[in-house]
């Protein structure tokens, strides 16, 4: 069987990172291309018409947060200005990609060396899941966790 080429288009380490596990998972072999990454959501923004554009090449996987928006429909609305190409594939993380982190609370304990259980049975919310995932980062038993994760500035 043959990989198929598939670009990515992301905000940050974290969502590329969610990226390359989801298609690492999935029964479709992908080479990953390059990543576009700079500027976070600004940036997917300016460029959701080009990334569409260029999906006529090869597929573009693109992973933004939804943030404050009030739904993922209403943010592809605002920032597609012309009909998506089949294999522009946009999604949205209600409300960012960290709740998808929190939604796993025996592989997050265990990653971060949790002493104490952790649950977010809905952690889409949350109203700021990046504050939550880095409260628990913080209270980790590692320091090396801890001092990777968790910024004092």
């Amino acid at each position: 069987m043959r990989s198929i080429p598939i670009y990515l288009a992301v905000e940050d380490d974290l969502s590329e990172w969610m990226l390359r596990r989801t298609l690492h998972d999935h029964p479709i072999d992908f080479t990953i291309g390059p990543v576009f990454k700079k500027g976070g959501f600004g940036y997917l923004k300016k460029k959701t018409p080009a990334f569409n554009e260029l999906s006529k090449a090869a597929p573009v996987l693109m992973l933004t947060d939804l943030d404050d928006c009030s739904c993922p429909p209403e943010l592809l609305n605002k920032w597609l200005t012309k009909p998506k190409n089949p294999n522009f594939m946009l999604r949205v993380a209600v409300r960012e990609v960290e709740a998808w982190l929190l939604g796993c609370d025996q592989e997050l304990r265990d990653f971060l060396s949790l002493r104490k259980v952790v649950s977010f049975p809905n952690p889409e919310t949350l109203k700021d899941p990046k504050l939550e995932l880095l409260k628990l980062a913080d209270s980790s038993s590692r320091r090396i966790i801890r001092k990777a994760i968790v910024r004092r500035d």
